[in-house]
């Protein structure tokens, strides 16, 4: 069966993500297109802008024409997911047309072109998509079938000519995959998955071995599978030290960097997809390049390039306040996975979890699974569960899960609209970091969390502040406190210099009497058991490099209970690098007052190969090693290693970046849109921005800063409509009266 010798192609399911790939490779191809899904979407949407007719009603009488008439000509393709009893599909059968599975139509376009498959539980989408990508980056023709829609292109379909090499996903999910026949063979995991369709673990793990013997070159599976090619098939494993692993791994510059290590070793490879799954991910996907011919030296480069696939630890929103992860992660294992990037690349954040469960069946499979690896999260609130494809179950829903969870949890109830109350309690939760979570339609509500996320000024919510703050913000000194009169004795002491010798002699005096209050506060003191320490922030900010749980350690409840032993815990809290002021007291009810006024970062400096640090409202830098995790604008490239004793004032480089910092993030567009600065040239003096949306913004030096900046706001704000700063990839600043795009 030649599948191309059709003049039309009617898709049932059309708006799903590898029946869109399908359907735009069949446009692409000079076909007519049409198709039916329940749902009106995104991808229904950019698909009827592309030329395909699509219907969203079951009333058959009212099919299209020429779809509705001469069957020799139109090849029906449905997914697995569709009942037997569809309308249409019934429809199609009735009018004897030939229909055939998405898998089978996969496997007859595959069949004469060398093809590439990924299969695998998890990591499979991600696999492929940087298969393809570094591929054509290696200068190969390619056309590839993605299980998800690329950060850059928007498209989960990459197309190459009529004699390409073909990259596909390979789908377990009705044992779809063995219509394929590749060359070679990828498989990241074998967790079961699917068992409304396997039954258990064991039938699983037998259909993928059954895939892993189609491979005809090349077999290419993660350490640790119980999986063997085909006699005379090479066999690669990757992810452990006896086979294909990386090594150096380091975060730095907002990429994860490494060294590949297999027939060939390729050093400081940059990915900017997180978490140790995902460097896996690349280890195999670098695997199968090489072996298709891409120069080694290509790889990194094309490495630096690859944004990634939307929902897949895709960031959202990036506010002030916190920032919107969304991921598809459906499985226990993907979310240990997702967890474990979170934790990896905000390690001191509040993680708060939307998790919506997707299918009853796998809901019930993996109750106790999912109460796990939930509970790695800070909190989590469980949306209904996504039926999808099943009818509800007798007993089965989020609170399944719920009621195992060992982190603070709540079920939310069924949602009408695209902004449900609950959007609202998330606003209002003190978290750093949220993240959505499943394969179902939970990414319906990103829009209404992005914008109202992108809305939150600074951190200003007084569930952001400690209750020590709200309860004891303008509380009066103590005059019953010991430490106010050792302040005061300090104070009387320090005023001595450079007094007269007669007001030196009747301040003496009245020391004297000052001195006798203190002895008995003193012995006061002693007696006074301290139960607590109680952290006040003078500042109003709420961005604090310094936790409570950093200063109550700083000020260590062990400490001797003596003025003198206080006065000495207070000077070492003044000499913390990012406190500008700090006052202790004890009072006689046991409580060890601790007011602080920090500074406010402002920026995070990433030095290659540095840890990094942050610049301050001050011009000084904090390091990260502080505890401190809010997300921050980037300063990349030649930036000084090292700048904890310095201002940036005193840096060119530091200085031209935090000034257009405090310039931009006055500007409500601009302040929101500029993401990274990153410094070059001779004493780093030169500055280019980069934009959430992708732009690069070249500013040059610091001569005429203020109009460039002004320029570029009044560009953003007033463009035309044909002439968006987001229609440009490069954006230049430095010539007069004038704004260069490209």
């Amino acid at each position: 069966m030649n599948p191309m010798a059709y003049k039309r192609y009617f898709l049932i399911g059309i708006g799903g993500i590898g029946m869109s790939a399908l359907a735009r490779y069949l446009l692409l191809s000079g076909k007519e297109v049409a198709g039916y899904d329940r749902v009106s979407s995104d991808i229904t949407r950019s698909l009827q802008a592309s030329g395909a007719l699509v219907l969203d009603h079951l009333n058959t009488e009212q099919c299209p024409p020429p779809f509705d008439e001469h069957p020799e000509h139109c090849l029906v393709i449905y997914t697995p997911a569709v009942p037997f009893d569809q309308p249409w599909l019934t429809f199609f059968r009735n009018g004897n047309y030939t229909i055939i599975k998405r898998a089978r139509m996969l496997g007859l376009l595959t069949a004469r072109r060398p093809t590439v498959a990924v299969a695998g539980t998890h990591g499979k989408t991600t696999t492929t998509s940087l298969i393809a990508h570094l591929l054509r980056c290696g200068g190969l023709d390619v056309t590839a079938f993605l299980g998800g829609l690329g950060v850059d292109a928007s498209s989960n379909l990459m197309m190459g000519s009529d004699q390409a090499m073909m990259v596909v996903e390979a789908d377990e999910y009705d044992r779809s995959f063995h219509e394929l026949q590749p060359e070679w063979a990828v498989v990241t995991s074998t967790d079961p998955d699917h068992l409304d369709v396997y039954g258990d673990a064991g039938a699983v793990l037998r259909s993928y071995r059954q895939f892993a013997q189609s491979a005809a070159r090349l077999l290419v599976t993660r350490s640790g599978l119980d999986l063997q090619p085909m006699e005379g098939v090479r066999h690669l494993t990757y992810g452990s030290n006896d086979g294909i692993y990386a090594d150096q791994v380091a975060v730095s510059e907002g990429y994860l960097w490494f060294d590949y290590h297999g027939k060939t070793v390729i050093k400081d490879i940059p990915s900017m997809l997180p978490g140790q799954h995902n460097i896996e991910n690349a280890l195999a996907a670098i695997t199968i390049a090489l072996e298709c011919g891409v120069a080694p030296e290509s790889i990194a480069p094309a490495m630096a390039d690859f944004k990634g696939i939307k929902r897949r630890f895709e960031y959202v929103a990036r506010g002030k306040r916190r920032w919107l992860v969304d991921d598809y992660a459906h499985h226990p294992r993907e979310i240990d996975a997702l967890i474990r990037g979170l934790r990896l690349m905000h390690p001191n954040s509040r993680i708060l979890g939307l998790f919506q469960p997707h299918l009853y069946s796998r809901t019930r499979d993996f109750a106790s699974e999912f109460a796990r690896s939930l509970s790695a999260l800070d909190e989590c609130w469980l949306l209904p569960v996504y039926a999808a494809r099943e009818k509800p179950m007798t007993g089965v829903d989020s609170s399944l899960i719920a009621k195992d969870m060992t982190c603070p949890n709540r079920c939310l109830p069924i949602s009408e609209g695209l902004c449900p109350d609950w959007i609202q309690d998330v606003l209002e939760h003190p978290s750093d970091l949220v993240v959505t979570i499943g394969a179902g339609d939970i990414d319906q509500y990103l829009e209404a969390l992005s914008v109202r996320i992108l809305a939150e000024d600074s951190l200003t919510s007084p569930s952001l502040q400690s209750p020590w703050v709200r309860n004891h913000r303008n509380r009066p000194p103590t005059p019953t406190q010991p430490t106010t009169v050792i302040s005061s004795l300090r104070n009387q002491i320090r005023s001595l210099q450079g007094a007269s010798v007669r007001l030196a002699l009747l301040r003496i005096l009245g020391l004297g009497l000052v001195t006798v209050v203190w002895l008995g506060a003193q012995n006061e003191l002693k007696a006074t058991k301290i139960k607590k320490v109680a952290v006040v922030y003078r500042d109003h900010h709420g961005m604090h490099l310094l936790s409570e749980r950093e200063i109550s350690r700083v000020v260590a409840l062990k400490a001797k209970r003596s003025p003198r032993g206080i006065m000495n815990r207070e000077k070492a809290l003044r000499s913390q690098p990012s406190l500008v002021g700090a006052d202790l007291s004890l009072g006689l009810d046991g409580i060890l007052w601790v007011e602080v006024e920090s500074s406010r970062p402002l920026m995070r400096v990433m030095p290659v190969g540095r840890p990094g640090y942050y610049l301050d409202d001050r011009g000084c830098g904090i390091p990260l090693s502080s505890g401190f995790a809010w997300p921050l604008p980037l300063v990349l490239g030649a930036v000084p290693g090292h700048w904890s004793q310095g201002k940036a004032s005193s840096h060119a480089g530091l200085a031209l970046a935090l000034r257009s910092h405090q310039t931009l993030a006055a500007d409500s567009i601009l302040g929101q849109e500029v993401t990274q600065y990153v410094l070059s040239g001779e004493d780093s003096a030169s500055l280019e921005l980069q934009t959430r949306s992708g732009q690069s913004i070249w500013v040059g030096t610091s001569m005429g800063l203020a109009s460039k900046l002004n320029k570029l706001s009044l560009f953003y704000r007033w463009a035309p409509e044909d002439s968006l700063p987001t229609r440009f990839h490069n954006i230049n600043l430095i010539f007069k009266d004038q704004i260069v795009c490209r």
